[in-house]
């Protein structure tokens, strides 16, 4: 498959639960790019991003909708202990 979702199994599935999937990671976000775009909104919504409120806004947003975008390897053994770790 080429698409850049891969599901881990071609069978269909009788459960209403999502499956996991694999997700091509080979494409890096260009940060440089994403707060060119990020001041771009915002002097087009009529603010200024060199002010003093707003110069590190676009390095803030890229960074924060980055990590929200950028998939986490899977590991059951690590998502069993993260649980663990988390209930107490």
């Amino acid at each position: 498959m080429s698409a850049a979702v891969h599901s881990l199994t071609d069978e269909p599935t009788r459960s209403a639960r999502p499956q996991l999937e694999v997700v091509d990671r080979s494409h890096e976000i260009d940060l440089a790019r994403a707060e060119r775009a990020v001041a771009d909104l915002l002097a087009t919504l009529g603010q200024d991003p060199a002010s003093e409120q707003l110069l590190d806004t676009p390095r803030r947003v890229a960074a924060g909708y980055a990590e929200l975008l950028t998939p986490v390897a899977f590991s059951p053994t690590g998502a069993v202990a993260l649980r663990r770790r988390w209930s107490g």
